[in-house]
């Protein structure tokens, strides 16, 4: 390709990219009067022409033709050298093109001028009406090429004018769908934040591949462990039924192993505590602290992540040399619950072997109502069964329950102005109520006595202490 015509056939050529200087352009693509396949000479008075092996081109050849595209993209270049050959030809010394010349009827002499309207250089005679004729042979091909360029522009302007009502039909449709889109979507956010919960995890599933593929997030697996904590034939119905998109349990079995719980008062949940009550209101604050005992089976297990042995007895920094060694066959708990919401929250859980001792039991106590009251809990009261080291702890805070010095509360340690009350867990009450009357058949009462204080009822029953009646049943 030539250095000089690179923009102008990169202008014409309709194809992605830039050509350079080594390129090659196919014949295909030129018209005839911009190739040069022979060489003209002319010898004795005879024209005489001699193809050439390699073809070239003339200076102001450009690619116009693309027989493999839309026809519009081949443009019709017109030959700007046909005035030239005519001229040129007059002035070739040639003896028979002068004789030609002198024979014509009408001669006339002809000046090239520049731009600037100043003679150059004198033309020989040149035949007039042979001139005419050029001229008005030009005209016409200007006219037909006016006349092929109005009908171009009028097709161009038509598929145009279709092109615009197609994007406009589709611009509509796509109006409408947006606008259908939106009406769900506010339909979507009116839904509860569970419904939204189950839908999104739906959709998650229904763009999967194969069920192996499904992922479930944290919250979702949370209240799929809940679910089958209800009722495990009601899970099977509808994760089978594909009423839920809940998972499989082998998935809640990972997810449970996963957790990897741990003995002690736990740093994390307190600070999630805190950032949760960081936006409730004061009075939704306030709460009970309860705690209790159950029992449960041997399990020493020994973890590699961690290298620790877990299944001994655990107090944290409270536990001795030698119950690091012990079995736990039991668990103490402790659970926050408020007053005015419905949501209980576990706080702490510690394995030991039997009954914890009363000195660990209320160092724990109190360790659990600072740690609330750090995170932004109000503990109110503390609710615990009647057993011996559970009252025995408590009377290491302050609790104590003889008629003369009844003494139900302690000072609050993160706060002077505020008392935490002890209350005894009202169905284990009944219960041993209900225990004495079936093994004893009689027991001693003492009346009732009710103090009013801060706004609660204190009830103080000294039937577990000392008798003054008997009453048989």
């Amino acid at each position: 390709m030539p250095a000089d015509k690179c923009e102008e056939w990169n202008r014409r050529i309709p194809r992605k990219g830039q050509l350079t200087t080594k390129h090659y352009v196919c014949d295909l693509h030129f018209e005839p009067h911009f190739m040069i396949k022979s060489d003209d000479f002319t010898i004795n008075g005879k024209a005489v022409s001699i193809p050439r092996d390699r073809w070239a081109l003339t200076p102001n050849a450009v690619p116009t033709l693309f027989p493999n595209l839309p026809q519009y993209l081949s443009k019709h270049v017109a030959n700007r050298r046909v005035l030239k050959r005519h001229i040129s030809a007059v002035d070739n010394d040639d003896p028979a093109s002068k004789l030609k010349a002198s024979e014509a009827p009408k001669t006339a002499r002809v000046n090239v001028c520049n731009e600037s309207g100043s003679s150059v250089s004198p033309v020989s005679q040149v035949n007039v009406e042979h001139c005419y004729a050029s001229v008005t042979c030009s005209r016409l091909k200007v006219k037909g090429m006016q006349k092929h360029n109005v009908t171009y522009l009028k097709r161009r302007i038509h598929r145009q004018s279709e092109r615009i009502r197609h994007l406009t039909s589709v611009v509509r449709k796509l109006e409408r769908d947006n606008k259908t889109l939106k009406q769900q979507l506010q339909q979507y956010e009116r839904l509860p934040e569970k419904m939204k919960t189950i839908t999104s995890q739906a959709a998650q599933n229904s763009a999967a591949k194969s069920k192996a593929g499904h992922r479930y997030s944290d919250d979702w697996i949370v209240d799929s462990l809940l679910i089958r904590c209800k009722s495990s034939s009601a899970y099977r119905m509808l994760r089978d039924g594909s009423y839920l998109p809940l998972p499989s349990l082998s998935t809640l079995s990972r997810s449970i192993r996963s957790l990897r719980p741990e003995f002690g008062f736990n740093p994390n949940l307190f600070e999630s505590l805190s950032n949760k009550l960081a936006a409730v209101n004061v009075n939704e604050r306030r709460g009970i602290l309860m705690f209790d005992e159950v029992q449960i089976s041997k399990n020493v297990e020994f973890r590699i992540d961690t290298c620790k042995i877990v299944g001994m007895v655990d107090f944290g920094d409270l536990t001795s040399d030698e119950q690091q060694s012990t079995e736990g066959d039991h668990a103490l708990v402790f659970m926050f619950q408020p007053h005015l919401s419905g949501w209980i929250q576990t706080v702490g859980c510690f394995c030991s072997a039997g009954t914890t001792q009363a000195i660990t039991l209320s160092q724990l106590l109190l360790k659990c109502i600072i740690l609330l009251q750090n995170s932004g809990a109000f503990v109110d009261a503390v609710v615990c069964d009647g057993a011996a080291t559970n009252r025995s702890a408590l009377a290491q805070l302050g609790f104590d329950g003889s008629l003369n010095s009844l003494s139900n509360k302690m000072m609050n340690p993160c706060d002077a102005s505020r008392n935490v009350f002890f209350f005894c867990d009202m169905p284990h009450l009944l219960k041993t109520m209900r225990n004495n009357l079936l093994r004893a058949k009689q027991f001693q009462v003492q009346a009732f006595k009710y103090f009013f204080k801060c706004n609660a009822v204190v009830l103080s029953c000294s039937c577990f202490y000392h008798c003054s009646s008997v009453v048989s049943c």
